[in-house]
């Protein structure tokens, strides 16, 4: 359909469908349903809700934190090397680093120690952001269907946090 009703047909068949739908009595039909059904029925009223969210923030926080403990547990191949890899860089630099804040004597130990960890928490964080990619990639769809019933910053960021996490 998108094929036949295309600007380029219209230019090579020299018609303009839009134009053609106007003048037809389906058209007219058409707006006469619409405005019959726009006009509310006699003795009806308009609704009216308390609030503009059907759940309270308590029972929102707790549906987000349930949606993602059913996700970690779908998705449990992903869980599993997220904490094989936390085992493992912790061993690593557990190993790496041994004894260094037992040092104490100098300002370069203290810059060194300070340092370690600086480079430890970068390394997590750009590995854990590098794994979790895909699984952002899954999940945004979801996070776009239930953004609109977040209720406020907090509940935002909740939603963030489950979302991406």
């Amino acid at each position: 359909m998108m094929e036949v009703t295309s600007q380029a047909q219209e230019q090579k068949l020299n018609i303009d469908f839009c134009e053609v739908y106007k003048k037809s009595n389906l058209y007219r039909k058409n707006k006469l349903l619409i405005s019959e059904l726009c006009k509310p029925s006699l003795g009806s009223c308009d609704l009216y809700f308390h609030t503009k969210y059907s759940q309270s923030f308590v029972t929102q926080c707790v549906a987000c934190l349930w949606k993602q403990n059913l996700s970690y547990w779908r998705n449990s191949s992903y869980t599993a090397m997220r904490i094989f890899f936390t085992v493992v860089i912790a061993l690593m630099f557990g190993t790496i680093f041994c004894g260094l804040g037992g040092k104490k004597e100098k300002q370069q130990d203290l810059f060194n120690a300070m340092g370690s960890m600086y480079v430890a928490v970068l390394f997590m964080g750009v590995s854990y952001s590098t794994g979790v990619q895909p699984i952002v990639a899954l999940d945004r769809t979801i996070f776009y269907r239930e953004r609109g019933s977040c209720r406020n910053v907090l509940s935002i960021a909740i939603c963030l946090w489950t979302s991406y996490n």
